[in-house]
């Protein structure tokens, strides 16, 4: 029969790889957390840098309720163009925080914003037309042109931004 001091050593060793396991584990994870995208404030003046950056680019204007969203941004984060990264995909969540860039399926996108501001003089400043109906996608050539869609954006429409 063992003493209780025997079991002392085991136990303690024990622990203590545990323990080791638990804080190199947290210490490997903790990159794999920051790698997803931060989102951004948007405002007006985000909006005229986006049309200024050099690339061809799809923006989606979403909200955390819409239904459609999530599926439209999967689907454009599986086209070609933008797995090649010779498109970038941008998502910018109408009704969200700082922390939106975490949630599936926004951190698919290569960046993520968030409305900060007046939601109708924003919305106004990027489409004055535009009432805040969501899927919105912008296809944005490298000229600064762009295109309005609500919906899903046809692959014409995708491949006319790398020409």
């Amino acid at each position: 029969m063992s003493r209780p001091s025997e079991k002392f050593p085991v136990c303690a060793c024990l622990a203590l790889s545990i323990l080791s396991f638990f804080i190199a584990f947290s210490t490997f994870a903790q990159p794999l957390r920051s790698a997803q995208p931060k989102a951004h404030a948007f405002n007006q003046r985000t909006w005229v840098g986006l049309q200024r950056e050099l690339g061809p680019q799809l923006v989606v204007f979403s909200s955390t309720d819409c239904i459609h969203c999530p599926a439209l941004i999967e689907a454009l984060a599986k086209n070609p163009h933008v797995v090649a990264d010779r498109i970038q995909l941008s998502v910018i969540v109408m009704d969200g925080d700082q922390h939106s860039g975490r949630a599936h399926p926004y951190n698919l996108a290569k960046r993520v914003y968030f409305f900060h501001g007046n939601e109708a003089a924003i919305r106004f400043a990027v489409n004055p037309g535009w009432r805040g109906e969501t899927p919105q996608v912008a296809l944005i050539q490298s000229s600064g042109r762009v295109k309005f869609v609500l919906g899903m954006p046809s692959n014409q429409d995708i491949d006319s931004l790398l020409k």
